[in-house]
């Protein structure tokens, strides 16, 4: 009898330890909410769709040094941009600590995982994808972008602007 209960407690167990951890393992911010497009700047939407692999994991997003959002599992970031050539760069939280020092900025300068021309009045999708071979940063088509995205919450700003 006791072994059979002790049997029975540990998927249990497993299961409620689950239902704490898997809610914090997705965006909490507003479903997807369509940003105006400016005539002088370029929109680029950054999401991650959602995962359950992974989704512990947060990645901040960094655009020509500057840290613009922090992504959880099923999460965007409406960012503005002037024309011109854009930098992405992916920092998973979980890997070194992350601090953005002048020596941390320089390694990270070398890791550039996608280069993306943008122009004024124009709309880009960036879709975030965590696998065993790390994080990739990928341009999609607008048909794609707009699909993935629609059910989304919005991640969160980075309070690091990329500032010294």
């Amino acid at each position: 009898m006791i072994k059979m209960l002790h049997q029975n407690i540990r998927p249990l167990a497993i299961l409620g330890l689950l239902i704490f951890i898997l809610p914090g393992c997705s965006a909490t911010g507003p479903l997807f909410q369509p940003a105006s497009l400016k005539d002088d700047s370029a929109l680029v939407y950054l999401y991650r769709e959602s995962k359950l692999a992974g989704c512990g994991n947060v990645f901040t997003i960094i655009v020509n040094d500057n840290a613009v959002a922090n992504f959880a599992s099923g999460s965007y970031f409406p960012m503005y941009s002037p024309a011109g050539e854009l930098e992405f760069i992916a920092v998973n939280h979980l890997r070194p600590p992350f601090l953005l020092s002048a020596i941390a900025r320089a390694e990270l300068k070398k890791k550039v995982q996608l280069q993306l021309t943008v122009k004024a009045g124009s709309i880009y999708y960036v879709r975030i994808v965590h696998g065993f071979g790390g994080i990739k940063l990928e341009q999609v088509s607008d048909t794609i972008g707009q699909q993935e995205i629609a059910q989304l919450n919005l991640a969160e700003k980075s309070q690091d602007n990329g500032e010294q």
